[in-house]
């Protein structure tokens, strides 16, 4: 499976380095990693290249942009090609607690200590860099945070989200 992980902002010197930014802090390239890339316009895959190294670089709207050094790019012009591609990574088991949001959109989402349906996820919102908010509709629609405190169980063969009581939200449900 392809799971694409970030993408391509621009190029770093002449010797074909890219500056990049991930779309989750918990599926970073490391050394010797096989990475593919996709052009946004036709959805053409490139690849695969051999990661050399990455690194970080500087935070910019509180995002963290890292620098990418494939070994198969030694030249400016080379690494131009890849400008605004999305970064992809193959996985055959995604790493714990990493969610497609194919697996979360239309999950049941369920009041942990009530066992209670509060409604389906229509959508995953992102709010800021790193931070979701899951949309969920029965009669209205909900907010709930997708953080750690709220969210008890994800069990995506299930299709079901177990959440926490949440004082304000979950009160009238």
């Amino acid at each position: 499976m392809k799971v694409c992980i970030g993408k391509v902002v621009r190029t770093k010197g002449l010797k074909g380095e890219l500056i990049i930014y991930y779309f989750t802090q918990k599926l970073f390239c490391v050394s010797d990693d096989n990475v593919f890339f996709e052009k946004i316009a036709d959805e053409t895959i490139i690849g695969p290249f051999k990661v050399e190294k990455v690194f970080y670089y500087k935070t910019v709207d509180e995002r963290r942009i890292y620098i990418l050094k494939l070994a198969e790019i030694n030249f400016i012009d080379e690494a131009k090609k890849l400008k605004s591609c999305h970064l992809v990574k193959e996985y055959d088991i995604l790493p714990e607690n990493v969610y497609l949001k194919s697996d979360i959109v239309n999950a049941e989402v369920v009041l942990k200590d009530e066992n209670k349906t509060i409604g389906r996820v229509i959508n995953l919102i992102n709010v800021k860099p790193y931070y979701k908010i899951l949309l969920v509709k029965k009669e209205e629609e909900i907010f709930i945070p997708f953080i750690k405190e709220v969210i008890y169980k994800i069990d995506i063969t299930q299709k079901q989200i177990v959440v926490n009581k949440i004082d304000g939200i979950t009160d009238n449900l």
